[in-house]
């Protein structure tokens, strides 16, 4: 079966969007992917240019233009400018991508380590539904439905003096906040502590976060080198007496992303 015939044949024996879910350029796609997985397209084959494709779904342009791009974003097609699209193995689709993304091959590309999703140590998380359990046997969560003060309730902020004070941190309930997590902290830190155009340093390798927050309250970032161990003092010193820097911010366990 030719492409065009897989296509004209998947196309619509799929649901659109007036049907139950596929929406029409998903459905180009999918004819595309079932093409290559069945032998009808082999790699290197031209695909029939959008306009031909649009002649003969019924369709308009732009939806094949989506489904060739979704095809291209599976790492099915490749097109090249003035010659048109053109189908891809899947082994040397993944090296096209590779090349492009990294200008690697294929299996170099595989050794590198994605830092994309920095994922949190979950295995330390207290058990939740213990914790519920327990919860539903104390009284006095009532309160918790009310208004309270934005800084957290007294035995809330109590509770954390206790937390600081096992790392030997002093601490009184007026100086304690809670916040919605460490994004929540650093964006009420930052905006408490620095006005627009202060510059704090950071790790030449940081916590991705801190670039919008100081993008938003126009914070000037100054990258610091770091090695294994963090931060170089040797360079945050010269920083220093390059430029106003005003504030600090390193993770000194678990750095993010270098898990130094």
């Amino acid at each position: 079966m030719t492409i065009s015939s897989q296509l004209h044949t998947i196309f619509h024996s799929s649901p659109t969007e007036g049907g139950t879910a596929t929406p029409r350029y998903l459905a180009i796609a999918d004819a595309i992917e079932r093409a290559i997985r069945e032998g009808a397209l082999l790699p290197d084959a031209p695909l029939p240019t959008q306009r031909e494709v649009a002649d003969m779904l019924g369709v308009t342009v732009g939806t094949v233009t989506r489904g060739y791009a979704e095809a291209a974003r599976r790492g099915l097609v490749r097109g090249e400018t003035g010659r048109g699209t053109f189908a891809l193995s899947q082994k040397n689709g993944f090296a096209h991508l590779a090349r492009d993304l990294y200008g690697e091959d294929a299996d170099t590309a595989k050794q590198r380590v994605d830092l994309g999703l920095n994922t949190p140590f979950h295995s330390l998380d207290p058990d939740l539904a213990s914790a519920l359990t327990t919860l539903a046997t104390r009284g006095g969560l009532q309160p918790l439905l009310h208004y309270h003060q934005p800084r957290g309730l007294l035995r809330h902020r109590e509770t954390g003096v206790r937390w600081a004070a096992l790392h030997r941190y002093e601490a009184s309930p007026e100086n304690v906040l809670v916040c919605s997590g460490a994004q929540h902290g650093m964006a009420v830190t930052l905006a408490a502590l620095f006005s627009p155009g202060d510059r704090i340093a950071v790790e030449s390798l940081t916590y991705p976060l801190i670039k919008p927050l100081a993008k938003r309250l126009r914070l000037q970032l100054v990258p610091v080198p770091l090695d294994e161990q963090g931060m170089l003092p040797d360079a945050l010193a010269a920083a220093c007496q390059q430029e106003t820097v005003r504030g600090l911010y390193i993770m000194p366990g678990c750095q993010n992303p270098t898990l130094a």
